[in-house]
């Protein structure tokens, strides 16, 4: 339609779409939200235009598609024009995340596994899916800075591989966050990098989330190096406490810590009014404290917000009295709540919690206030954690006394959060520290905090009857005695105090308060200043005012005279009294008086301070009174150590004697004394090490100290000093000669340890720890040394270099020791040496480092000499070695490679650390991979690159070898070689034409070279296995892969060059080329078709197609050998055909000319080619069936190609077309084979499959070994299913070919080595037990016989006696059934019940070729449901539609690619058994046969001749047989077999009465021969029969008969069915004398209780001989009695005649059937009635509001008809209500219609038209009666069931349209039941599509209009004949199948026959199924099929839209159908 407009090209060319696009059109593109397209044609601007392109996953597809959905985007085009190449200019993280987001939805969505594990997976990509999203939304945000995007990236990354990994996708190298170019990265790089993706991938959730916590609360990463800060928000939301006082409440963070809890942090101060409001209005929701500096381990563990709360008012609440200002910090509760932060839900910034308040207003239990949060936290940790629910959880529980609080987590310096969050800390944040100084102290952290926590006093009662009160005021007083003011700090958040006043506990002489103050003394009166404690009695008294009264003091010094602050710790006081005069002076009282006193209340014994006291001292302190309190210094400035000043003064007089003794002392001092005086100690020790004198005393004593301090910087608590150290060595440090003392030292210790090699020095090792510090200062020194101008130069330089030459060798001296006890001396320096290279490079050139290095290492003893540990450790120097600058320098490089690869080789050959020197390896070839591509990119020529080529050439001399055979070595582990593989890929694409010149011909000649060939093709041969790289790394295989290719070029020509010449030809060689070149083509890694188009199409552009190129090189080098191609025949069919079955054409037609080349070989040398056929064959059903590999596609090719070939080779002309066309069927049954091969859905399918291959083996080519394996894989097939007697029948045939030999028969299959008669008896006894278990005891029997006689023969006989045991146990199963189980009953017997039979067709182009369009007779077990096998087929097919009618479909369902499947129960029709002939056979024998070893079945079709009677249907009622043969008899190797022919035969309604009886009598007979046997059993069904023969109470009995043949009417109406009155005389009277011994049998076992109704039974039949004896003596029959004989046991499963095949009996929600049976109590037989039947007379109802589903399709609308067709798939209106079956073997129709009727009442009928092809009439009413129909009925399962009464109850009948006719009968409750409306089925409808234009539908050929069938006018109803393929309906509209008499058979062979004579007409009526209201409807019908009218279907569906389908004839066409005058009659 577009094609027309004129297109310009287009300017826009990259561009997304935004939504869905259908494309309904011819030429529109289908598109997906998110799809990219490439855009070259525009037609129109704005919102009409439209675009035509491609998209980017499918370039072939051209289309069109509007413009309104592309968003454009901006691009590069290069090359603009038809070859352009269009490049988004997005960032390529941003189009990568979308291919990645495209890719997961289609593969995520799969995974719908019910496992909790699949499930969860599930939600977590979901989740990252998400979370990519967003990313991907922020990443086009530009805004962000370069360290945002980079941190992103990381994220995004790290999303991508761990879902690639989950997915089970291919991973993408990456190198920070950039995909690898793999040109220009080394394959060890490359390798490493999908090691480290691949441990990404099996990560619980990707690693970007533990990221997270890195970040800041904006995101941003706070550090990359050292610990992360973390700070805690509390937020103060509500004090849900009414105290009644003010109150402040104290928070503070607990942790268990060394299973002891810890007060953490200092307190957080809430204060609030007594009427519950915060005393400053400012905070009213903005109450806040910052909890700071918590690391990660704390977060990470449980923590406990404690809150103390006290009140602030009286002594006692209750007191009431007025007047009273004195207000006391009184305890009133405590609430602790707990929280662990790495636990809380990830969705929240913020969590809300209550806490639980305890109150302690109750006095007496005041002593346990300030411990009860220890109580609680236990009670917490015990798992009562209801106070540590957030608020969203716990607000079920009711909460009295409770505080609200809110947590947030921030994350970073605390400078940054302020920054990101200025409206947070502008409202005033309380800043809470940390107690003491961090785990990691920080240079920066300057702090001069004091600690005092108020434990406990210990006071006299004195002369009071109760405890005092006691109330502690602190203060901080000078040295002269002032008061610091504002020093004080209790609660953070609130101003500094001068003072401080501690609760008061009621009437406690021993009160504990544990209550923490810090003091911020400023640093200048910090020394000598003192902490005064004055502590109060509080008076609380009736009749006085509550007061204070000062009972005592105490104090303590923070500093001696020597600064030195007093011990952190718990300490004693002395309390000192005041009596009551000293009172009253206590203004004057002057205290630094007392100063001077003892303060410790252990100082009082001690006799120096006690002398020091004052004699005339006012205040003595009481020993039995005493104040506890703990101190705590945190400070940066002062110190607690008293020996520091000896070594930061030692040039003092008093110091300098005692060096010595200071130095060692230094090394016992706490580390963070040491850092915080970190650059003075240093100068102190490197001035003493300048000083002469003390450098000769004491340099090992300043050598160790420095060693200490260095140690300490290595801590992981002060390791944030490094920085500062580092800073001091360039900045402060001047000491220019101490690296001759460093060295001397350091060097005199390791000769120490060589002289003395028993005794351990731990200073040594620290040494080695520290040796970067050590030669930091060494090298520093050196560099201060050059810059002195006094310095002698060139003498100075050789003295520092002999120096180190000396070091070096001792150290070369100690690793050349072999002693154990230096091992650990090694250890440590191997694992430090690589320390010094850094500072030694800033003084030394690179190649004098290397010798260095090299003289350490060079004496080491050997490797295999060498301990692992020393050995590993020196391997990783090397490691760390080569990744310095020294690796760089051609000199040093030199030394270095020679020096690793010793080592490696050594290691790889010793098989000693093996992976640490593959490691080493791989660092060598990545350095020179760069070296090598840094040249190259720099196009610079110098010397650097000829050693580099000479570094390669040195390489592949000393390592190829090595390696190539290390990796054949580990070939068996191969994860264990990635890393070396990866080394020899590298070494591989670094070698030039130069370096395989060498290789080749220089390194191996001769003999040499082809072991070397042999080697290193066998190596390639493990590289391109598929399990030598997880299957993921797409990129590494290719990369290998290609390498492999480029390197095989090379070989290649050396296998043509010296290994084709007669002499040297070698067969073994060239054998292993050719299996390496099949492995590489066939490899998984190499089939692009595996990869998406995307990734296929990347890899092609990259390394075209491998598989084709190395095909075409396998040709070459197949043709050039030659005469020498006969040497690989047979050997190389198989490897070749696997390179022609590899999916890709191209290499197809390379290579399947090497097979046809074979043939002719062969042909040539034997005249034949029958070893490469077998080879072939043999290899084919491997690869096919095994490895699933060809298509149909291959097929065909390999018919084409050899065909083409063998018949142009004259040779081949013979015989090679038939081998080409038999390998082709054999190709087409594989594949069928293989499409079915897995899966428990498709073993009826794999069993069919199986069946077909094995006929072809033993039919078409007589392979007898694969016929044997597969009869075997059969009968292994049967087994699982249990189908025992199919697979003894099918392990027989292998039997079969077996004979009683002495042969040794090879293990083969499930079978071990034996003797060929062994095997065949094993086989029979398995046979056996299968026919046993499977009920066909008959087929034992001659196996038991054949063994009999072996065993005989052989005289075996013990063996012999247990067969015929066996026998003899069978013949007694035949006749009596099988034993029970039951041990308390083994005398009773159950007899086996027949199988059940079925058919099934399958119709539609989709369905396998082994069951397209075919019939099939399945073959059931007794337990076998028609539901049950409907379920089976929708799971074996499940885009089948089971049709719930069995009429004859048209070409169009065969033809079309829908699939159908009808299914309906069938009959078998027993042969004839000769050998049963005059022989009086038991009629147990008779009935195997009746369902066993039969190959006909039948089943019937109801319908009545003319007007069915109502009254008597018999009549009219008629029937239509259809036998079905199949090829094979049942039962045999399958279940089911083809049908092979079809005839039909019609019953007139006598010959049905005569069927029925037959089945009755015979049915009676047999059972009371089981009555007799079994009465126990089978006596209730018995009675059951003969109540329902002989009353007939519903039905009328054989009356019925009597009216309705019987008469002169019937004789004259039908004198052509006269002939068989006698035949119906003889079966009543036979019925009569049948029912005589039922009744005897009835009277000998009839219960007392029911004797009545035996009597009654006897009278009635009295009365029945009667009727039979009042018309009189029979005619002369023209049926004999031996034909009566010999059809009475050929009716149904059970050897009896039946009228109504298993179809009726079941398929109770059939549409195949006008009318359905239904037991009833009586056993009545009926049907439900036509559409008109029920309707006779008053006329069709009116025609319901009908559903969209339900509409005719001249109602439905074009834009409602596009989804009718989904709608009927969904619909069960559509599809027929199923129902559950009350009896084993059939459904109860009863059932069914009191389930249908409340769905299908409302459902209209209508008038069925007919087509001319026989006279019949349809009866209105239901039949009344029909005769004897007994009470039981005998389903298709051959069980007697008798019928729930239950069933026919009103509440379950649907309501029957009223009926005014006469006719009309009331069915009564107990003798009727209802039945489902009935409609015919729907016309098949085409599938509508949703484009616009849609043309008319054409008219049909062979179509009938309305005149044509009669529906104009009543009279046109006599030209009806018989009606079309009607169906029950429970639930559809009604709708027809149209004869058309120009439709021809269908083309399944099938022939149709006519039996009998001729089938009854029916006669006209005057009724008009088209008069009445009916007509309405009708004229509807002759709209549905009149041309004009037809159902319009979409242009793009052409000739594959489905047709109406016509129905087949259902007779044959010669029928005599009488011809009327009226032009609107056909015939058939």
């Amino acid at each position: 339609m577009v094609e027309n407009y004129h297109w310009i090209p287009s300017t826009n060319k990259y561009g997304v779409a935004i939504c869905n696009y259908q494309g309904s059109g011819g030429h529109c593109l289908p598109l997906c939200v998110g799809e990219t397209v490439h855009i070259l044609e525009q037609y129109g601007v704005g919102r009409t235009a439209w675009f035509r392109g491609t998209t980017y996953r499918n370039k072939d597809k051209l289309g069109i598609f509007p413009a309104c959905i592309i968003h454009i985007k901006p691009c590069k085009v290069e090359n603009e024009g038809f070859y352009e190449t269009v490049t988004s200019t997005e960032d390529q993280m941003v189009c990568e995340v979308a291919d990645v987001l495209w890719e997961w939805s289609a593969t995520w969505k799969h995974i719908v596994n019910s496992t909790r594990q699949s499930q969860l997976l599930r939600m977590k990509i979901f989740h990252n899916v998400e979370e990519l999203t967003i990313l991907r939304s922020e990443l086009l945000n530009w805004r962000h800075t370069r360290a945002d995007l980079a941190d992103m990236k990381r994220d995004i990354v790290g999303i991508i591989d761990w879902g690639n990994g989950k997915l089970g996708m291919d991973l993408v190298p990456r190198i920070n966050g950039e995909q690898v170019d793999v040109d220009r990265t080394s394959i060890v790089q490359l390798y490493r990098v999908h090691v480290n993706s691949a441990e990404i991938a099996q990560d619980d959730k990707p690693k970007s989330r533990a990221r997270k916590s890195t970040k800041s609360s904006k995101g941003e990463t706070i550090a990359e190096l050292g610990n992360i800060s973390h700070h805690l928000l509390v937020s103060f939301k509500n004090f849900g406490c009414n105290v009644g006082d003010p109150t402040e409440t104290m928070l503070s963070l607990y942790q268990y810590k060394d299973n002891k809890l810890v007060c953490l942090t200092e307190q957080f101060m809430v204060k609030y009014t007594k009427l519950g409001m915060p005393e400053d209005a400012d905070k009213v929701d903005n109450y806040f404290g910052l909890f700071t500096d918590l690391t990660s381990d704390e977060l990470e563990k449980e923590l406990y917000l404690v809150a103390h709360i006290y009140r602030i008012g009286k002594m006692l609440q209750e007191n009431t009295r007025r007047g009273c200002k004195n207000c006391f910090k009184r305890p009133w509760g405590v609430g602790v709540v707990s929280f662990n932060i790495s636990k809380l839900p990830s969705g929240f910034k913020e969590w809300e919690y209550q806490i639980k308040v305890q109150n302690f207003a109750d006095t007496s239990s005041e002593n346990h206030f300030i411990n009860y949060h220890e109580l609680l936290i236990s009670k917490l940790q015990a798992g009562n954690a209801n106070n540590s629910l957030p608020t969203s959880q716990a607000a079920s529980s009711k909460l009295g006394l409770t505080l609200t609080v809110s947590v947030q987590v921030l994350h970073g310096d605390l400078a940054s959060i302020k920054k990101e969050n200025p409206l947070l800390f502008g409202r005033g944040v309380a800043h809470i520290q940390k107690i003491g100084f961090s785990d990691v102290i920080s240079p920066g952290e300057i702090r001069n905090d004091f600690y005092v926590t108020l434990r406990k006093a210990d006071l006299e009662r004195g002369n009071k009857t109760s405890g005092k009160n006691v109330e502690v005021n602190v203060t901080v007083l000078s040295e002269s005695g002032d008061l610091i003011e504002n020093c004080i700090e209790y609660g953070c958040g609130e101003p500094m105090q001068s003072e401080y006043n501690s609760s008061v506990f009621y009437h406690s002489n021993h009160p504990e308060w544990t209550e923490t103050i810090r003091l911020c003394i400023p640093i200048e009166t910090f020394p000598r200043c003192h902490v005064c404690f004055t502590l109060y009695h509080c008076s609380v008294s009736h009749s006085k005012k509550e007061k204070r009264e000062p009972y005592g003091f105490a104090f303590f010094r923070v500093t001696n005279s020597s600064q030195i602050v007093i011990k952190d710790g718990i300490h004693s006081l002395c309390v000192y009294p005041i009596n009551e005069k000293q009172r009253s002076d206590m203004r004057s009282f002057d205290k630094t008086k007392y100063f001077k006193n003892p303060f410790l209340l252990d100082d009082l014994n001690d006799p120096k301070p006690i002398n020091l006291i004052p004699r005339n001292i006012q205040f003595k302190a009481n020993e039995r009174e005493s104040l506890t309190v703990e101190t705590l210094l945190c400070s940066g400035k002062f110190t607690q150590n008293g020996h520091l000043p000896s070594i930061l003064n030692w040039r003092g007089q008093e110091f300098r004697p005692r060096l010595s003794e200071n130095l060692e002392v230094l090394c016992t001092i706490e580390g963070a004394e040491i850092v915080k005086f970190l650059h003075d100690i240093l100068d102190a020790l490197f001035d003493m090490m300048m000083d002469e004198d003390a450098k000769k005393d004491c340099s090992a004593q300043i050598f160790r100290a420095l060693i200490y301090i260095f140690t300490l910087i290595h801590h992981e608590r002060f390791k944030m000093f490094k920085p500062v150290l580092e800073s001091y060595v360039t900045d402060t440090f001047s000491a220019l000669l101490v690296h001759e003392p460093l060295c001397r030292c350091f060097k005199d210790l390791i000769e120490d340890a060589c002289k003395l090699p028993s005794k351990q020095n731990l200073q040594l090792i620290q040494s080695f720890e520290v040796m970067d510090f050590i030669f930091h200062f060494i090298v520093r020194s050196r560099k201060l040394q050059e810059k002195n101008k006094f310095s002698s130069g060139s003498q100075d330089a050789k003295l520092f270099r002999d120096n180190l030459h000396d070091f070096f060798v001792a150290i070369g001296n100690l690793l050349a020791l072999s002693h154990n006890s230096i091992q650990c001396y090694q250890l440590n320096i191997l694992s430090h040496l690589h320390l010094m290279y850094d500072p030694l490079l800033e003084v030394l050139g690179d190649g004098e480092l290397a010798g260095l290095i090299n003289l350490a290492l060079q004496h080491m003893p050997p490797v295999n000499a060498l301990p692992d540990e020393i050995t590993k450790v020196k391997l990783e120097l090397l490691r760390r070695t080569v990744a310095t600058r020294l690796f760089s320098c051609d000199e040093s490089r030199n030394v270095l490679v020679g020096l690793c690869m010793v080592e490696v080789q050594s290691c790889l050959q010793v098989k000693h650390q093996t992976c640490l020197a593959i490691q080493l390896l791989s660092d060598v070839m990545d350095h020179i991979f760069s070296l090598h591509q840094s040249f190259h990119s720099n196009r610079l020529i110098d010397v650097g690159e000829v050693k580099i080529e000479e570094d390669i050439q040195s390489l592949v001399e000393s390592m190829f070898d090595v390696i190539m055979n290390t990796i054949l070595q580990l070939s068996t582990q191969p994860h264990a070689m990635g890393a070396l593989i990866a080394c020899l890929l590298e070494l591989l694409r670094l070698m030039e034409n130069e370096h395989y010149e060498a290789l080749l011909h220089i390194l191996h000649r001769g003999q040499d070279l082809r072991d070397f060939l042999m080697h290193i093709l066998g190596v390639f041969r493990v590289l391109v296995n598929p399990d030598i790289f997880p299957k993921d790394w797409a990129v590494m295989r290719m990369v290998t892969n290609h390498v492999i290719f480029n390197s095989m070029a090379y070989f290649s020509n050396a296998l043509t060059d010296k290994f084709l010449t007669e002499e040297r030809f070698n067969t073994e060689v060239w054998n292993v080329y050719f299996n390496l070149a099949v492995s590489f083509i066939t490899q998984p890694g190499l089939q692009l078709d595996q990869y998406s188009h995307a990734k296929a199409e990347k890899f092609r552009d990259r390394y075209q197609d491998m598989r084709v190129l190395m095909g075409i090189q396998v040709e070459s080098q197949w043709n050039s050998l030659g005469i020498h191609r006969a040497n690989f025949i047979p050997d190389l069919v198989g490897p070749f055909l696997r390179l022609t079955l590899v999916p890709e054409q191209e290499v197809r037609k390379v290579t399947l000319p090497i097979i046809v080349d074979m043939l002719e070989w062969d042909q040539r040398q034997h005249g034949n080619f029958e070893q490469v056929e077998g080879a072939l064959i043999e290899r084919l059903d491997e690869l096919l069936t095994q490895q699933h590999s060809g298509d149909e596609n291959y097929k065909n090719l390999f018919h084409q190609i050899l065909l083409e070939r063998v018949q142009s080779e004259p040779n081949l002309q013979e015989n090679g077309p038939q081998f080409v066309l038999s390998v082709t069927h054999l190709l087409e049954r594989l594949l069928d084979y293989r499409q079915v091969v897995d899966g428990d859905e498709n073993k009826d399918k794999r069993m069919h499959c199986t069946f077909n291959i094995l006929n072809f083996y033993r039919d078409e080519i007589k392979r007898e070994e694969m016929y044997i394996r597969y009869v075997n894989k059969l009968h292994e097939l049967h087994m699982v299913a249990n189908n025992h007697a199919e697979a003894g029948l099918t392990l027989q045939l292998y039997a079969k070919v077996l004979h009683w030999s002495d042969n040794i028969l090879p293990a083969e299959m499930n079978y071990r080595e034996q003797r060929e008669q062994d095997r065949k008896e094993m086989l029979y006894m398995q046979i056996i037990n299968s026919f046993d278990r499977g009920k066909v005891w008959e087929y034992a029997l001659p196996l038991c016989k054949d063994l009999a006689e072996y065993y005989e023969r052989n005289f075996s006989y013990k063996k012999l006696g247990d067969i015929l045991k066996q026998q003899a146990c069978f013949y007694q199963k035949i006749l009596e059934g099988s034993p029970s189980e039951d041990p308390d009953s083994t005398d009773t017997f159950y007899p086996r019940v027949d199988p059940a039979y079925y058919r099934v067709a399958y119709y539609g182009q989709s369905f396998p070729a082994f069951v397209r369009n075919k019939q099939f007779i399945y073959r059931g077990d007794e337990c076998l449901k028609l539901d049950t096998i409907k379920n089976h087929l929708t799971a074996e097919f499940p885009q089948a539609t089971i049709m719930s009618h069995n009429n004859p479909l048209s070409e169009a369902y065969k033809d079309g690619h829908q699939q159908y499947i009808q299914i309906c129960s069938l009959k078998p029709v027993p042969g004839q058994r000769t050998e049963f002939l005059g022989k009086n056979v038991p009629q147990e024998i008779r009935n195997f046969y009746t369902s066993n070893e039969v190959d006909t079945f039948q089943f019937d079709r109801p319908y009545h001749r003319g007007e069915k009677d109502k009254i008597n249907e018999s009549k009219t009622l008629c029937i239509e047989r259809t036998k079905m043969k199949t090829a094979y008899k049942f039962p045999g190797i399958l279940r089911w077999y083809e049908v092979i022919e079809i005839e039909v035969e019609m019953l007139c309604p006598i010959r049905v009465a005569i069927e029925t009886l037959k089945t009755y009598n015979s049915e009676l007979s047999l059972l009371i021969d089981r009555c007799q046997g079994n009465p126990k059993l089978f006596f209730p069904q018995l009675e059951m029969r003969l109540k329902g023969m002989i009353s007939a109470n519903v039905m009328g009995g054989i009356a019925k008969y009597h009216q309705a043949f019987f008469t002169e009417e019937f004789e004259r109406d039908h004198p052509d069915e006269a002939v068989y009155l006698d035949q119906l005389k003889q079966l009543l009277h036979e019925q009569v004398h049948v029912l005589a011994p039922g009744m005897q049998m009835h009277e000998k076992h009839v219960p007392p209780n029911l004797m009545p109704l035996h009597k009654n039974l006897e009278t009635e039949f009295e009365e029945m001989k009667r009727t039979v004896a009042q018309h009189g003596s029979l005619y002369t029959s023209q049926t004999s009695l031996v034909e009566q004989d010999t059809n009475r046991g050929s009716g149904s499963s059970s050897g009896r005649s039946s009228l109504f095949s298993d179809d009726e009996l079941s398929l109770t929600n059939s549409q195949d059937v006008p009318f359905n049976f239904a037991p009833s109590e009586r056993c009545r037989r009926s049907y439900v009635p036509f559409p008109e039947e029920c309707s006779l007379g008053m006329g069709p109802p009116p025609v319901p509001q009908r559903p969209l589903s339900m509409l005719l399709p001249h109602e439905v609308s074009l834009s409602q008809r596009s989804g009718l067709d989904k709608k009927m798939g969904s619909d069960p209106s559509f599809q027929g209500h199923k129902t559950e079956s009350h009896m084993r073997g059939s459904i109860s129709t009863g059932h069914m219609h009191s389930k249908v009727q409340r769905t299908s009442s409302a459902i209209s009928t209508k008038t069925t038209p007919a087509v001319p092809e026989r006279q019949r009439k349809f009866s209105d009413e239901p039949i009344s009666a029909v005769p004897a129909i007994p009470t039981t009925f005998h389903g298709s399962l051959g069980r007697t069931e008798k019928i729930p009464e239950e069933s026919y109850e009103d509440s379950g009948k649907p309501t029957l349209p009223p009926k005014k006719t006469k006719s009309s009968m009331s069915l009564k409750k107990d003798q009727t039941q209802a039945y489902p409306k009935i409609s015919g089925t729907d016309l098949p409808t085409s599938p509508l599509a949703d484009g616009p234009d849609i043309p008319p539908l054409p008219p049909r050929q062979g179509s009938i209009s309305s005149d044509t069938i009669g529906l104009r006018s009543p009279d046109h109803a006599t030209s009806m004949s018989r009606p079309p393929d009607l169906t029950i309906s429970t639930g559809t509209r009604p709708t027809f199948d149209l004869t058309s008499p120009q439709q021809s058979p269908p083309a399944q062979a099938v022939t149709t026959r006519h039996r009998g004579p001729l089938a009854p007409q029916r006669p006209p009526s005057n009724h008009s199924p088209g008069a009445g209201k009916n007509r309405n409807f009708r004229e509807n019908d002759d709209k549905l099929t009149s041309p004009s009218t037809a159902p319009p279907i979409p242009s793009r569906l052409g000739s594959n839209v489905p047709r109406i389908p016509s129905p087949r004839p259902r007779i044959n066409q010669s029928l005599a159908v009488p011809k009327k005058s009226d032009d609107h009659s056909t015939n058939l």
